[in-house]
């Protein structure tokens, strides 16, 4: 009995490393799948961000802009780099195939964009000396080259905002987001591949101490109370998706802490996506997507609330006078204030840009004067910051509500901030019925 208790114990050891072996393949797997979702975030972003610099140069004729997209393009290289990223993970001919017609639309989204700046440029009277390589190369056709610069830019602004560069936007987003889904369900089944692979082990570890029960009856104490006990526990925690307690043997705590680790992990990731979607990652309040939420939460709930619309006062001065670090330090001091001035209770979100909103909760007309007293307070110490951060000074409106989110409460806060800003802006202004219409 001794010999084959020995045995068994020998078992219980290798399943115990076969275990931590899986636990250290799991946690790998974890990390890569996650990885994997930051590349694919990256790649959009640079894709986004490429977008939005060659429109923003188009649109404002602003050297900086297109600076910005060769930079990106060239040096920082973020769609390039998740996708090489993304291509060590092991994937298919079909995955590739998406990844292939995704490039070959962007290559060829590239040359419309260089089209479109290079048109850009001729009509701001840019020199071709001064332009990118990659712009300076393009041709122009001979009727475009001959046209008025006004003509120009319209056939610029059409080149990227036309429907087929839209078409083509999308034709990208399709077959890169085809890619990166391909990829990411290649890594959660491997992930749950381990997953399966560590309960199979936890199963052979129960079939061993279920044999040593029988192979020694005076064992069985010692089991009862260092390993049947805290195996029944563990079940129970599992059926209940709960944290397992640290009790029993060595094998059982490690156990737990391997269960409670993966439990760790799992539940980090979920807040670490739902926080990424929910917020702004500038700012770190909440973002348009979580006010669309909020507003169905509170619609027609018989609680009074009030909106407020918050603008920054003349912000792409800041930007242009500052740089745009200061302009982003200046988004994130508003958000602090915003955050830290009202009630606990209150949602401050930045909306987009330089456009931030407030829900205030158990308010009503009755608190326009306090209200307006903590705007005036934040206006003063944007307006004299103790930092190194430039001056600013927010305009804002605010409409009340008797009865949760209305559809029309976001079009009063916006009438009331129209008279904030003929007012002179650095204020905020209440919507009244009887002269806001």
């Amino acid at each position: 009995m001794m010999a084959l208790a020995v045995l068994i114990y020998g078992g219980m050891i290798y399943m115990t490393v076969q275990t931590m072996n899986t636990y250290d393949t799991l946690v790998h797997h974890v990390d890569e799948y996650l990885d994997g979702e930051n590349s694919a975030a990256e790649l959009q972003a640079g894709s986004d961000y490429l977008t939005k610099q060659v429109q923003m140069y188009v649109t404002t004729q602003d050297r900086q802009y297109m600076d910005a997209y060769f930079t990106e393009a060239n040096e920082t290289m973020r769609r390039e780099k998740a996708l090489r990223k993304m291509e060590s993970y092991h994937i298919s001919d079909e995955t590739y195939g998406e990844l292939k017609q995704g490039l070959q639309f962007s290559d060829r989204l590239m040359q419309q964009e260089f089209y479109a700046m290079r048109l850009t440029a001729q009509a701001s009277g840019l020199p071709v000396s001064q332009l990118p390589p990659e712009v300076a190369d393009v041709q122009l056709l001979a009727s475009e080259a001959n046209a008025s610069p006004a003509e120009q830019l319209a056939k610029a602004k059409d080149l990227i905002y036309g429907s087929i560069y839209q078409d083509r936007k999308e034709s990208i987003k399709y077959h890169i987001n085809n890619f990166t889904s391909q990829v990411l369900d290649g890594l959660k089944t491997t992930q749950e591949d381990s997953i399966e692979t560590m309960h199979n082990s936890l199963v052979q570890e129960t079939i061993l101490l279920a044999v040593m029960l029988i192979v020694n009856i005076l064992i069985f104490i010692i089991i009862l109370v260092m390993i049947l006990r805290p195996l029944h526990i563990s079940i129970n925690s599992m059926k209940n998706n709960e944290s397992m307690e640290m009790v029993g043997s060595y094998e059982f705590k490690y156990l737990a802490f391997v269960y409670n680790g993966l439990c760790e992990v799992r539940a980090s990731t979920e807040a670490q996506l739902r926080h990424k979607a929910e917020h702004d990652p500038l700012t770190g309040i909440m973002n348009r997507e979580a006010f669309t939420q909020l507003k169905d939460t509170l619609r027609d709930n018989g609680k009074p609330l009030a909106l407020a619309l918050v603008d920054v006062d003349y912000f792409k001065q800041v930007n242009d006078n500052y740089g745009h670090e200061a302009g982003d330090a200046c988004l994130k001091k508003v958000a602090w204030l915003l955050e830290n001035s009202f009630s606990s209770k209150d949602f401050p979100i930045r909306i987009g840009g330089d456009e931030f909103a407030i829900i205030l909760t158990d308010v009503t007309p009755e608190h326009k004067d306090a209200i307006e007293e903590i705007i005036i307070a934040i206006n003063q110490k944007l307006q004299k910051p103790n930092d190194d951060s430039p001056p600013a000074s927010l305009s804002i409106g605010i409409a009340f509500s008797d009865n949760g989110y209305q559809n029309e409460l976001y079009h009063k806060a916006d009438q009331a901030l129209y008279k904030a800003k003929e007012a002179g802006r650095h204020c905020c202004r209440f919507y009244e019925k009887k002269t806001d219409k």
